[in-house]
């Protein structure tokens, strides 16, 4: 979330994307040691979301600098956090209604 307001609000998109890859880090270590915490879905599956809804000009450009997003896999791990969070469930709530058919 911080990485987010961040690249809306004060436009440190570099900033910003170097956040979301720490969040995506520290996630990983936790599911690889706790497969059950839905709760550290929520990082990659909005930075998946959001990268992957980008232009395919833009994702082309993060994936030289190892940065990779999938929109319908973001949507996937939001919903496992929505649906078996125990401390962020509401927040994925908010962004499942932007999943397209």
């Amino acid at each position: 979330m911080e990485s987010d307001a961040e690249s809306i609000l004060q436009k440190k998109h570099m900033s910003a994307l170097k956040r979301v890859k720490e969040a995506n880090e520290y996630a990983k270590r936790l599911l690889a040691q706790h497969p059950d915490a839905a709760d550290a879905y929520i990082a990659p599956g909005i930075a998946n979301y959001i990268i992957g809804s980008q232009s395919a000009g833009t994702r082309f450009t993060l994936w030289f600098g190892g940065i990779h997003g999938d929109k319908k896999l973001g949507m996937e791990q939001l919903a496992k956090t929505a649906e078996n969070g125990l401390y962020s469930s509401r927040s994925p709530k908010l962004c499942l209604p932007l999943r397209t058919p």
